[in-house]
């Protein structure tokens, strides 16, 4: 058993190490935010993408084909996601590990390569991902509630 003093030291030990890792990640996690627009017109040309390209796939909310894309930007990094979007295929045969993982958990269903997109296309589809997040429609806000989420 070791004295008091010692487990005191540990846990003071413990949370100053800790605690600088869990500032530099909630830091890098609101910075990436703050790279996301917040416009409207960059909102609403990543919807009207959003719909064209990717709804028949995925939603904000629930699994369909692909992943909920509900909070994406927090899960990865922003140049991830647009290599991601751009060509995942490339990125899995190469042997990224979250697009591994991302392609296990989707039943090894392929995405679509969309590298016919610029870089600040997807950006503004993040835009609206972000936007549907922060802003949810009512139907969905309901959904939630009668489910108990």
């Amino acid at each position: 058993m070791l004295p008091k003093q010692s487990v005191k030291r540990i846990i003071v030990l413990s949370v100053l190490l800790v605690y600088p890792l869990l500032a530099v990640s909630t830091l890098k996690a609101s910075a990436q935010a703050g790279e996301i627009p917040t416009d409207a017109e960059t909102i609403a040309a990543g919807d009207a993408l959003f719909q064209q390209n990717c709804k028949t796939c995925h939603n904000i909310e629930t699994k369909l084909i692909g992943p909920a894309l509900k909070n994406v930007y927090d899960r990865s990094e922003l140049p991830w996601i647009i290599s991601f979007v751009k060509n995942s295929t490339k990125m899995i045969q190469d042997g990224d590990e979250q697009a591994v993982q991302v392609y296990e958990e989707n039943n090894k269903v392929m995405m679509t390569t969309f590298d016919f997109l610029a870089d600040e296309e997807i950006l503004s589809i993040v835009a609206y991902i972000k936007d549907q997040t922060d802003n949810p429609p009512a139907a969905a806000v309901a959904t939630v509630q009668q489910t108990g989420g």
